[in-house]
């Protein structure tokens, strides 16, 4: 009989998994890319993190976007604060945009899940590792592998910013 755990180690290595976690770590002075436009300054990703943060804040006291219920939208907001308190500079360093994290699609936000970033998909688990391409979601029952893909997707503030350009300046009828 073969040694199941000398079989997932083997398998595991093949895939070429980081054999630790990836660590939150402090800014550096190296500059870094975001998308090829220009050069990340030494503390961008602090600034870029902390600019989610504030996008993040100012979504939480808005009406969610259709699809999505009252509760599911509370979780994402609490998933998205607890994503960037513990991986927000790490994602920026590693050149994830906020379509990347809080994207959806712009027709279907909560049920297209092809068009979904990291943070809507996190669903009231942990993110346990990252890299560039990638993101590991801890489940009880293993590991979820998110891979970054930009198919057709807008981020959660380019989204209310379009609902809230369609409401009309004052309605008609009852008043509010």
């Amino acid at each position: 009989m073969t040694d199941y755990i000398a079989l997932l180690k083997e398998r595991i290595s093949e895939k070429h998994l980081p054999h630790e976690l990836t660590k939150r770590t402090k800014p550096t002075s190296v500059s870094f890319v975001s998308d090829g436009s220009r050069p990340f300054q030494k503390n961008a990703p602090a600034a870029l993190a902390r600019n989610w943060i504030e996008g993040l804040d100012r979504l939480s006291t808005a009406d969610p976007p259709g699809g999505f219920s009252p509760d599911r939208w509370r979780q994402l907001i609490d998933d998205g604060h607890a994503f960037l308190d513990r991986w927000g500079e790490q994602a920026a360093r590693l050149g994830w945009a906020a379509k990347d994290l809080f994207g959806v699609h712009p027709a279907a936000p909560a049920v297209r899940y092809d068009a979904m970033g990291l943070v809507p998909l996190i669903a009231g688990r942990r993110v346990i590792a990252m890299t560039a391409d990638t993101a590991l979601i801890g489940t009880r029952n293993g590991i979820l592998t998110y891979r970054r893909s930009r198919v057709n997707a807008v981020s959660l503030w380019e989204l209310r910013r379009a609902a809230s350009n369609d409401k009309p300046a004052h309605s008609h009828g009852i008043g509010r």
